[in-house]
């Protein structure tokens, strides 16, 4: 399963005001340096298990500025290791375990101001291997 999109390395790109559907391994996928911003990212169905499906994969050596952003169905809404990372004021509903997970990042990402809404107690935010600025986020029940 391809992603939707893919930034190879070395290349820059911005992504403003889109809205992304599919059903791969990624909405955009990143080897390179995305500015992601005020798109909207629909999946059919949230898989729990099997290949990855992840709104915005950051691989290692990208740099991820993800804010301001809609997404609903994806495992994870944004997943990068060893990667830069911003992601601020998105909001993110339906997701699998974690919402927003960096692991060995580069740099210290800041993770501010986000909506996180699950109809189960879900993890947040994780970040392993480093620390983060994390502030203001809330994990929240839909409404009903």
């Amino acid at each position: 399963m391809p992603p939707v999109v893919m930034v190879f390395k070395g290349a820059e790109a911005d992504f403003t005001g889109n809205t992304l559907r599919g059903s791969g391994v990624a909405g955009i996928r990143a080897e390179g340096t995305v500015r992601v911003t005020n798109n909207t990212f629909e999946t059919p169905g949230l898989r729990t298990v099997g290949p990855p499906q992840f709104a915005v994969w950051g691989l290692p050596g990208s740099d991820i500025v993800f804010t301001d952003n809609k997404v609903s169905g994806w495992r994870h809404a944004l997943v990068a290791e060893k990667a830069g990372v911003t992601a601020c004021y998105n909001r993110v509903t339906n997701y699998g375990t974690v919402a927003i997970k960096v692991d060995q990042p580069i740099g210290t990402p800041m993770i501010i101001g986000n909506v996180l809404e699950s109809e189960r107690d879900r993890e947040g935010i994780a970040i392993s291997g480093g620390e983060g600025v994390v502030r203001n986020n809330r994990v929240e029940l839909p409404n009903p």
